[in-house]
């Protein structure tokens, strides 16, 4: 907070040079000589040449006292997730150590897209400069696509938002039935209501295209209606972890990214758009 919010030096850092000295932590700016197709990007000048900033990683001074391992059962878990707005013509992804449902900002990537290698930065970053390996920890996001790839790759537990997971079954047929399900927090709630949608769902085992819209609803929290039986069952442990609430108190993990949000929030308020890179 002090370093870059009330940093009052934060106005008149306009140089290369004025960035590294007045601020904290570690930086690394992915560079490339630059070509006329690089307008987009920003430029920097190195030992008498013009490069342009592709990308870029920011560690804060604190990140190894809390991800270290004289600390290591106090992180549940991490948040990550991107904001198109905090650094002008990138986009930028913030990493937060969950701690007791509290979102601590550990760090930032920034890149022209959220990709799968701007996530990836962090992950061997982080490693290599301060031993820290990031695949140890589960980690919570809006479910993207780019960092649900990298999850997958290292192996990690990936959980999803539930609020973004609400958002993405919208309004149509049998959405309200699934997000109850997946917002159980009790096992007699969702016992209940399992029993409640099967009677309910069984109405329509003569009617192929309902079925299949039922199927299809249910598979996105990793459900799935037995035709036989005429029950709801787990189809995909794995997926139903990811999204249920009555799973997500044995990760001690927040429901929602909402403190990433609100961090975001809080950077583009302090952060006026069309301002100086640096």
């Amino acid at each position: 907070y002090n370093t870059w919010i009330k940093n009052e030096t934060k106005n008149s850092i306009t140089t290369y040079e004025n960035f590294l000295k007045v601020n904290q932590g570690y930086f690394k700016f992915i560079i490339s000589e630059r070509v006329d197709s690089d307008k987009k990007y920003f430029a920097i000048s190195k030992d008498g040449k013009e490069y342009s900033i592709i990308s870029g990683i920011y560690i804060s001074p604190f990140a190894k006292s809390i991800c270290g391992p004289s600390n290591k059962d106090i992180v549940d878990g991490l948040l990550m997730d991107a904001t198109w707005k905090t650094v002008d013509g990138y986009v930028t992804s913030i990493l937060m150590a969950s701690i007791c449902n509290v979102g601590v900002p550990i760090g930032f990537t920034f890149g022209p897209g959220e990709t799968k290698e701007l996530y990836e930065l962090f992950y061997t970053t982080f490693t290599n400069v301060i031993d820290i390996d990031l695949s140890k920890y589960r980690v919570e996001s809006d479910g993207g696509s780019a960092l649900a790839a990298i999850a997958s790759d290292k192996g990690q537990s990936h959980l999803i938002c539930h609020h973004h997971y609400l958002r993405s079954l919208k309004t149509t047929e049998f959405s309200h039935q699934v997000g109850s399900l997946v917002s159980c927090r009790c096992e007699i709630d969702l016992q209940n209501l399992k029993k409640e949608y099967s009677r309910e769902f069984s109405n329509f085992v003569d009617d192929a295209e309902k079925i299949e819209i039922i199927q299809k609803k249910l598979e996105t929290c990793g459900l799935r209606f037995n035709l036989e039986t005429k029950s709801i069952e787990t189809h995909d442990p794995e997926r139903w972890a990811a999204v249920s609430l009555i799973k997500r108190v044995d990760y001690r993990m927040p429901s929602t990214t909402n403190s990433l949000e609100s961090s975001h929030g809080h950077l583009n308020k302090d952060v006026p758009q069309r301002n100086d890179f640096y």
